[in-house]
C-alpha cells in the first residue's frame, strides 16, 4: 500500500522524482497509540478473571478470635432454652480454649453439631470458619 508518493519537483539540472513511502497491507500500524494497563493485585486470595467467570468460594480465617463469640450471640438471640444455651455455650468455650489444637478443637466441633442438629440454620455458617480453625490449629 502507497502511503506516500513522495514526489519532488526537479531543480534545475536535476529532473523531477519519487521517493515512495510504502507499507504492505497486513502489516500493523507503527503509528497506533501503545496501551499499558497495569494490574495491581493484591488481598487473600487474589484473582484475576478476564474473560472468565470464577465461581470458586474461598474462606478466609483472618483471626479466629470474634468467631467463637459471635456464634454465641447468634445462639443467644435465637435460642430460647437457657439451659440449652448454657450447653452449647460451654462446648463453644471448650472449642475456644482447644484451637490451638487440631484434634481436640475437631472432636468438640463435632460435640457441637451432634448437640446442635437442630440448629444448624444458626451454626450451620460457622461450621467452614470452624472447621478451617481445627485443621490449621491456629
Amino acid at each position: 500500500m502507497v502511503i506516500d508518493p513522495g514526489f519532488t519537483r526537479g531543480f534545475g539540472s536535476i529532473p523531477d522524482s519519487y521517493q515512495t513511502e510504502v507499507r504492505r497491507e497486513d502489516a500493523p500500524n507503527d503509528k497506533q497509540s501503545v496501551t499499558t494497563i497495569n494490574y495491581h493485585i493484591n488481598g487473600n486470595n487474589a484473582r484475576f478473571n478476564q474473560n472468565s467467570e470464577d465461581n470458586s468460594l474461598n474462606v478466609v480465617i483472618e483471626s479466629s478470635d470474634g468467631v467463637f463469640e459471635d456464634l454465641k450471640t447468634e445462639l443467644r438471640a435465637h435460642v430460647a432454652d437457657p439451659q440449652r444455651i448454657s450447653e452449647l455455650e460451654g462446648i463453644i468455650n471448650d472449642m475456644q480454649a482447644s484451637q490451638h489444637d487440631s484434634k481436640g478443637m475437631s472432636e468438640k466441633l463435632g460435640q457441637l453439631i451432634s448437640k446442635g442438629a437442630d440448629l444448624m440454620g444458626i451454626i450451620g455458617p460457622f461450621v467452614p470458619m470452624l472447621a478451617g480453625i481445627a485443621a490449621s490449629g491456629s
